[in-house]
């Protein structure tokens, strides 16, 4: 068995609708409605699932908790660009430029956090 990539992760939040609002904005993803009326955001072929504090729903991790996740997305265009639309939105930066290690090389990033305090990184390779 091979594994190809990451289809979609979940991140259990306070308030959907204000966490979709960032993502949409600040993140540029799209917001769509599944059957039941779960919303998740999507980028790409890829999704992030939004589920409510204290609502049940599996299987799912055992301790699922806003403000645990630390989330790395190679954005398009370059981070120096990236920090400045940041700015506009007035968005709390808390590390910019940051060179890290991604899945393929050496990263630039630009740190903020959602409204759940998950820790986002906006980065391209170097």
């Amino acid at each position: 068995m091979k594994t190809e990539r990451l289809d979609h992760t979940v991140l259990r939040v306070t308030d959907i609708e204000t966490t979709a609002l960032l993502y949409q904005t600040v993140m540029e993803m799209k917001s769509v409605t599944f059957a039941g009326g779960r919303q998740p955001v999507t980028f790409g072929d890829q999704k992030i699932n939004l589920y409510q504090q204290g609502n049940k729903f599996g299987p799912r991790a055992d301790s699922m908790m806003p403000a645990s996740a630390d989330l790395c997305f190679i954005v398009d265009p370059p981070v120096l660009e990236v920090r400045e639309q940041l700015d506009k939105w007035d968005s709390d930066i808390l590390d910019a430029p940051a060179r890290r290690t991604g899945a393929c090389g050496d990263i630039v990033s630009v740190y903020i956090r959602d409204p759940d305090a998950n820790l986002i990184a906006k980065s391209n390779y170097l």
